[in-house]
């Protein structure tokens, strides 16, 4: 099984979980934790453009996982959490702000990270 993220990721969840005495959660959004392939990243045929398109309209669609974030946080308030944040890198930043901006926040606080 290949988890959607990278071993840098994961420290940096550590690293931001001991500074700040806190839980930190990593939910792997890309079902059935079926990351794109990062030998095709960028995508340099037509066909590999075409399945990263297919990518991000399937198991990486956006509203997808604005959804499934969302009901992270919920499920982290029902057991009791009281403060609740959430952060993103690159695509996931864009599914956090999207989830953080929603009519009823369910986050006190949201971020995200990009390298452009």
């Amino acid at each position: 099984m290949i988890p959607s993220f990278f071993p840098q990721t994961q420290q940096g969840a550590d690293i931001l979980a001991t500074t700040l005495n806190a839980a930190v959660y990593m939910p792997d959004f890309f079902e059935p934790n079926k990351p794109f392939p990062i030998d095709k990243f960028p995508p340099k045929t037509d066909e590999e453009k075409d399945e990263l398109q297919r990518f991000f309209g399937g198991p990486a669609k956006p509203e997808k996982a604005v959804d499934n974030l969302v009901q992270v946080g919920k499920n982290l308030r029902k057991d009791g959490k009281v403060k609740v944040g959430a952060y993103g890198m690159c695509w996931g930043g864009k599914v956090t702000i999207l989830a953080g901006s929603g009519e009823t926040p369910v986050f006190d606080a949201v971020g995200a990270l990009h390298p452009a």
